[in-house]
């Protein structure tokens, strides 16, 4: 992992994110809370919020201290939080929800937007097979626990299949990808930019994640300990905050924001446009309406909104193909303080 400190340097389309203006920004003539660190582990995609902060010095404005640590894969984030290097990690809610079940101790407080549009199952070139069921008896990969994983069991339950009609090879997603381009397995799971790169040479994408119904939400999750102080909650609120504004001023300027995320993830503009046009990236405040998709405003309400995608697209899937041996606390996982913080006056 490596560090970076960045102190000193359609649901919604980009259209609601444009709404954003009408947010509360604290005016200079207030008090500055009390300075606050957060060592927050990211992975290298565009993700606008953050790089939108970031590019506008709005973590500054905030009187924050956002230390960013460099992470390729959800496990070595997970090792991370529960070490305690980092205070908070980026990822799939999924993928952090079924790490609680292990013994991660983390809550989950805030989802970018949705990335399943720009995921999915792609063909080896040259293959026939254009239905999932044509998959029967053939070698399929995916990154095992990932939202990936996830989709291949929810295809499988939509195409009334067993999991051992299809004979499953976990990869990590660059293994997975070589495996598909050589023809060594017959389709695979993916997310950009490893389906644009698997089309890029021949491969076919015959499932959208989106279409399929397996949403892949995707956010950040905050470790229990640094929680449980509550100048901390209000401190990731205010990081929140910083974000939303960030997505403001992206929506009315993308060039800073695509400088930053070109010169931390290493994404040229042409990838990091074509990903971030293909995410619904979800208006923050909108987390609070119980109307949400993916509301976060009822953890306790597993017929609505993050509960019920956790306990209907998560939790049993898991439990059947025993990616997990028990069942988490969807309510004490979804965490809304720093939601609340951030907006609620």
């Amino acid at each position: 992992m490596s560090s970076f400190n960045i102190t000193r340097r359609k649901v919604t389309s980009f259209a609601a994110v444009a709404a954003l203006g009408s947010l509360p920004w604290p005016a200079t003539s207030q008090s500055k809370p009390d300075r606050l660190t957060i060592r927050y582990g990211y992975l290298p995609v565009p993700t606008v919020p953050l790089y939108a902060a970031i590019a506008h010095d709005l973590f500054e404005k905030e009187n924050l201290d956002v230390q960013l640590v460099k992470f390729t894969s959800g496990p070595a984030t997970f090792q991370a939080m529960q070490a305690g290097s980092v205070d908070a990690g980026q990822g799939g809610i999924g993928t952090y929800f079924m790490g609680t079940t292990r013994g991660l101790e983390i809550r989950w407080v805030y989802t970018y937007g949705d990335y399943s549009p720009i995921e999915g199952l792609v063909v080896k070139k040259g293959s026939a097979v254009r239905d999932f069921k044509d998959l029967k008896g053939k070698k399929v990969t995916y990154a095992s626990g990932s939202s990936q994983h996830l989709a291949h069991l929810i295809a499988l339950r939509k195409a009334g299949m067993n999991i051992s009609d299809v004979d499953a090879v976990p990869l990590a997603p660059p293994q997975g990808l070589a495996a598909v381009l050589n023809g060594d397995v017959e389709a695979g799971w993916f997310w950009d930019p490893f389906v644009s790169q698997a089309i890029d040479k021949g491969a076919t994408r015959i499932i959208n994640n989106k279409e399929l119904g397996a949403l892949d939400p995707f956010g950040f999750a905050v470790t229990t300990k640094f929680l449980s102080d509550p100048k901390n909650v209000a401190g990731i609120g205010r990081m929140i905050r910083a974000m939303a504004e960030g997505q403001r001023r992206f929506a009315a300027d993308p060039g800073p924001t695509m400088e930053k995320i070109r010169t931390i993830t290493g994404i040229d503009d042409k990838l990091a446009q074509q990903i971030i046009k293909g995410v619904e990236w979800y208006e923050p405040q909108a987390q609070l309406d119980v109307r949400h998709p993916l509301s976060l405003a009822e953890p306790n309400n597993f017929g609505r909104g993050a509960s019920q995608y956790l306990k209907d697209r998560v939790e049993d899937p898991a439990i059947l193909a025993q990616l997990i041996t028990k069942r988490g606390d969807i309510a004490a996982f979804i965490d809304n303080r720093p939601l609340n913080a951030a907006f609620v006056r």
